[in-house]
């Protein structure tokens, strides 16, 4: 299906015809599909329903960047920014952000600190104001200002010292990320446990658009398919599926006696390729997923854009001739990859006649 549909494409190009890479049927369009480039983690909105897997539970109505985590992302180029890259990509500076609007930093210590960011630890207390602050606070002026010219290496040797965290004082908001030196440059991936971080930890990363970070990213809207005819779980046993997981293909056979779906046709001018096929409900069946320790079992789909998600058809309505598509997503750690379990969050939704992207 691939190479045909690559052959068709540079058929297109060399004739002079193809003019843009979003290329739509030349009959009217009811439903456009949507530029998933431009979108952020911001866009996707609340999960539809109550989920879990393991030791991670989320409710209907919680926004994306609550449940999502980095980990989700480990295999972008998300672990090896900043938080000062991302705060710059989104027009904003490190200096104008609070270090309470990076939650996780709260639960640092001082030692954690000196651990993590090179060189700070050669850095003077006078040189770090929320940290002299901290002790003020804690041990009194007299306290902060003679210790203002030891280096934070130094008193994160101290017991009296080592264990305070930002946590503990009351004027943070008063402090920028740039208020630590260091900090703002610092890749991600050197802070302990950066997979488990929720997006919302991050300052700004929620906004940032998907195509800044997945570095896999289709960003080309090309529908490949029409949604012919939708059909409720009343049907059974559909074989010509192009849906699935990684783990068993994109052409898993539905056999049972529910099997929702989308049957698909091809778009005038394509090749004939589509026709009859079947994208299944991920309501109607599920599939192994995952890696390591985190296998498990996930609804059916495909992978349109990017690995890091799975498109999924949900919500088929055989009356009125129309579907939901909607995404799911992961998490990841040290042992393994969860099944794209997360979700799910409305994407976009079809009518018959409209256009469906299937990918490659």
């Amino acid at each position: 299906m691939v190479s045909d549909y690559l052959k068709h494409l540079t058929t297109l190009l060399l004739a002079g015809t193809l003019v843009s890479l979003t290329l739509l049927p030349p009959r009217p369009v009811k439903a456009q599909t949507p530029n998933f480039a431009g979108l952020s983690i911001s866009d996707l909105g609340t999960v539809m329903r109550d989920g879990s897997f393991g030791d991670i539970s989320w409710r209907a109505g919680t926004p994306a960047a609550e449940i999502l985590q980095l980990g989700a992302f480990s295999d972008t180029k998300l672990p090896q920014m900043s938080m000062g890259y991302i705060l710059k990509e989104i027009g904003l500076s490190p200096q104008k952000v609070s270090l309470e609007a990076a939650p996780f930093l709260k639960k640092l210590s001082l030692k954690d600190f000196v651990n993590t960011i090179p060189l700070l630890g050669s850095t003077r207390l006078k040189q770090v104001a929320p940290f002299k602050a901290l002790i003020k606070q804690q041990f009194g002026s007299d306290v902060a200002e003679n210790l203002s010219n030891r280096t934070l290496s130094q008193l994160s040797r101290n017991a009296n010292f080592s264990s305070l965290t930002l946590e503990e004082l009351s004027t943070l908001n008063n402090y920028s990320l740039s208020s630590i030196p260091g900090l703002s440059e610092l890749p991600i991936e050197k802070f302990t446990n950066w997979e488990n971080l929720p997006i919302s930890n991050i300052p700004g990363l929620d906004q940032l658009p998907f195509k800044t970070y997945l570095s896999d990213l289709i960003d080309v809207n090309l529908p490949l398919a029409m949604a012919d005819v939708v059909f409720s779980d009343e049907e059974a046993n559909r074989t010509n599926t192009i849906t699935g997981s990684y783990n068993e293909g994109f052409q898993v056979p539905c056999n049972q006696s529910n099997c929702a779906h989308l049957e698909l046709g091809d778009l005038p001018g394509w090749p004939k390729l589509m026709q009859g096929k079947q994208w299944i409900s991920g309501d109607s069946q599920w599939v192994s997923g995952g890696s390591g320790c985190l296998t498990g079992r996930e609804p059916t789909g495909r992978h349109p854009f990017s690995k890091s998600f799975k498109v999924v058809l949900n919500e088929t309505d055989e009356a009125a001739g129309q579907a939901q598509f909607s995404l799911y997503f992961r998490f990841a750690i040290f042992c393994g990859t969860s099944p794209y379990i997360i979700g799910p969050f409305p994407f976009y939704s079809v009518k018959e006649k409209d256009t469906v992207i299937v990918g490659f």
